[in-house]
Parts: structure tokens; sequence; C-alpha cells
């Protein structure tokens, strides 16, 4: 009996170090963004973007030149933009278009916003026949 008193005795706390708040807790995702995004932008055109350990890998989108011509914007382009204080900046050349800024904010950890801006259309895009134009910016949204 004196035995089992003290075997009891030094087990019982034994089996209860693990309760308690000494217990492990899940940890936190070191990269909330990471994944394939898609969505569409104010013109009605689909998007998609790739966020690879926090920085934005790919951006694509068409964008209109008149009412029945798209360019193609960052097609199989690689970007890097690394994504600071729940938002990233993308500055493309974008081939057609003299260059673009893609301004980017993420709304939570699901739902991303943005501005696609600073495009010039040149001379004769789409067989126009008119001057270089700055075309006005394009908003999007994108869920994950």
């Amino acid at each position: 009996m004196r035995l089992s008193v003290l075997t009891m005795t030094l087990l019982l706390p034994m089996g209860l170090a693990g309760c308690g708040s000494d217990s492990p807790t899940t940890p936190a995702v070191m990269y909330p963004y990471d994944g394939n995004w898609v969505g569409r932008t104010s013109e009605g055109r689909d998007l998609t973007v790739s966020i690879t350990n926090s920085v934005v890998v790919r951006f694509e989108t068409y964008v209109s030149a008149s009412s029945t011509c798209y360019l193609g914007l960052g097609m199989k382009q690689n970007v890097s933009a690394v994504i600071q204080n729940r938002s990233f900046r993308i500055n493309l050349p974008a081939g057609w278009l003299s260059a673009v800024t893609i301004d980017g904010r993420f709304d939570s950890d699901r739902t991303l916003s943005g501005t696609i801006s600073a495009m010039d259309l040149p001379a004769n895009v789409c067989g126009s026949s008119s001057p270089v134009v700055s075309k006005a910016p394009v908003t999007f949204t994108a869920e994950q």
C-alpha cells in the first residue's frame, strides 16, 4: 500500500503537466495571402493573381483599348512585388502600353482590390488612327 501511494504521488503531477496554458497553440500563418486569386476588372475582364511567400509573382488581365479591342496585361511576365502593410505595387513595362502601375490592397485575408493606372495607349493601337491617349484607371477586385 505504501508503494501505491508513493507511485500515485509521483505520477499524478506528471500526468497533469500537459494541461492548462502550457499546451501548444496553432502557429500563426506566415504567408496569409499565398495562393491563386481570381477576380474581375471594372471593365468586366477576368483577372488572375498568384502569390508565393507574400510576393506577387503573377498578375494577368486585359484592358480595353476600344470597344472591340483588348490588350493583354502581364501575360506570361514574371513580376515580383513584395506585400507590405497589406498592399503591393507593380510597375510593368506593358508592351503596347508605355507602362502600367498596379496598386493592390488586401481588404481581408481573402479579398483584394486595387487600381490599374498610368496607361498610355500608343498611336495606331488596334488599328486606330488616334494619337497617344492616356487611359482612365481601371479598378479590380479578387478573391482567393
